[in-house]
């Protein structure tokens, strides 16, 4: 007589609850605006430890503090994606090393240093991005409230696009509207990008999880042999 264990059927979110929860991931793209400039400054300063390093190896006093600050970064960062998009991201294994390699080759610290290199390039252009768009459908979405306080020129979209009378006035308006539902489902969408990168350089190493366990395996088999 065989088995069989039913794994139990995954829980939908609806779609409601969904997008309420899209604002966790509108905020994290908005906040990366300024996580991203950190990351860039941080790079830029490890960057310039290392030509020193090779210029004359002064650089060594300055690289490591900037590398451990890497890794304090890379911690708060994941910290930050698991509280905004309610996503998982494991934390790294804890090593037992010496003192010598944590200030100079560990591995979550470097790991977390290539994190910044490309957080800085994506969360600056999805940041910014995100908050023109949300900040310009705000904006139109308040339009009507000035009444006849707007400008005589007119108003445009993201300063280029004129609106002019009364059909393109609703017609961007309802853009706006349907911009604004739309932004907590497209956010979440586009954070799969932060959780994928966060899994890949700021969390545990599945692989090497794996090849943990094969290896425990392995030994507990040949032990019973």
């Amino acid at each position: 007589m065989t088995t069989q264990t039913i794994s139990p059927p995954l829980k939908r979110i609806s779609l409601p609850r969904r997008w309420l929860a899209g604002w966790g991931s509108v905020l994290l793209l908005v906040t990366s605006t300024l996580t991203s400039i950190g990351a860039i400054v941080l790079l830029s300063l490890v960057l310039t430890a290392l030509v020193l390093v090779t210029a004359g190896g002064i650089g060594l006093v300055l690289l490591v503090p900037l590398v451990w600050l890497c890794g304090v970064f890379g911690h708060v960062e994941r910290h930050r994606i698991v509280a905004l998009t309610g996503r998982r991201v494991e934390p790294p294994a804890r090593r037992v090393q010496p003192w010598w390699r944590r200030l100079f080759l560990d591995v979550h610290s470097w790991r977390s240093t290539a994190y910044l290199a490309l957080h800085g390039l994506w969360g600056t252009f999805m940041g910014w991005l995100t908050l023109l768009v949300l900040a310009q459908a705000l904006l139109m979405l308040l339009v009507p409230l000035l009444g006849n306080r707007l400008p005589d020129s007119g108003i445009s979209l993201f300063g280029w696009i004129p609106v002019d009378g009364v059909i393109a006035m609703a017609t961007a308006w309802t853009i706006a509207l349907v911009t604004l539902l739309l932004m907590p489902l497209v956010a979440h969408g586009l954070t799969s990008v932060d959780v994928m990168l966060a899994r890949w350089l700021l969390g545990r190493d599945e692989r090497k999880v794996v090849e943990h366990l094969t290896a425990r395996v392995d030994t507990l088999s040949e032990s019973r042999r």
